[in-house]
């Protein structure tokens, strides 16, 4: 198949679905593998959006990020984004693993403070992903995470009140499923989760089979935050701090890198040892 550019040459397809197909590359010019989104465009908001998600990736660079590479277009109505690859598959392999194999402490806040780094990039860039779960979340060759698919992600605007509800129902705030804008505290919820199922092999809201049975959940609890008694010392705190069900309750950023020790100190291991 031609991909529109010469110098890709498709090696195997990496996933499908409403959105396009994304293939592995090998790019001649370069000699390197890279991954590439094909996007087809039917509806002008279609459109909005793929110029939207190629805006922020283009302004965007970190080490707990994918890269994004250049975009083109292949033919009439289709977008092509290449952008790097990362040969580890994604996190929902480790979290599926981590039910028959529990992680070691270690490894989970290896993991957290990669998220928490990519994230904490992201917001001072004013980007709100909006989609965070373990299937946007890509594993490198040195096994550490980056976050990827922006493809609802937004630039955060004091000024937008525009109340849509988008995500994954299984990891949207619970103010999400009510129409409010997802902002960076949506966020925070959404890495609460994922930690969550880090560390236990499963998302906690597993049992709910419906988005009707999720919003009823949310509305009518009495107990206003998620309980992580399941979850083993010292992540239920950290759980607990992102999965308050109202966003002012939650952590910060900052909160959550001050207050855990183990966090804090691997935080900052690695801080200053960014490889661009």
């Amino acid at each position: 198949m031609d991909l529109g550019d010469r110098n890709l040459r498709i090696e195997s397809v990496l996933g499908n679905g409403s959105f396009g197909v994304v293939y592995l590359c090998r790019d001649l010019a370069k000699n390197s593998k890279v991954c590439v989104k094909i996007v087809k465009m039917k509806h002008v908001a279609e459109v909005q959006a793929i110029k939207s998600e190629i805006y922020i990736l283009s302004k965007i660079k970190h080490p707990r990020v994918i890269q994004f590479l250049r975009s083109y277009i292949p033919s009439h109505g289709t977008v092509g984004i290449v952008m790097e690859y990362a040969p580890g598959g994604t996190l929902k392999k480790i979290i599926d693993r981590s039910a028959i194999r529990p992680p070691t402490d270690s490894q989970i806040c290896s993991n957290i403070c990669d998220l928490i780094m990519g994230l904490e990039y992201l917001h001072i860039r004013h980007v709100v992903h909006r989609d965070l779960k373990p299937e946007n979340i890509l594993i490198d060759s040195k096994g550490r995470l980056k976050i990827a698919d922006f493809g609802i992600s937004a630039i955060k605007h004091s000024s937008n009140k525009q109340r849509v509800v988008v995500g994954s129902p299984l990891y949207m705030a619970p103010e999400c499923h009510f129409g409010s804008t997802p902002n960076f505290q949506s966020d925070i919820w959404a890495l609460g989760l994922i930690c969550y199922e880090i560390v236990c092999g499963t998302n906690p809201l597993r049992k709910l089979n419906s988005l009707e049975q999720i919003r009823y959940y949310f509305k009518m609890s009495s107990i206003r935050h998620f309980n992580c008694i399941e979850i083993r010392k010292p992540w239920k705190f950290f759980c607990s701090s992102c999965l308050q069900f109202e966003p002012t309750q939650r952590f910060t950023i900052p909160q959550l890198i001050s207050n855990h020790f183990t966090i804090t100190l691997h935080y900052y291991n690695q801080y200053f040892k960014y490889d661009y």
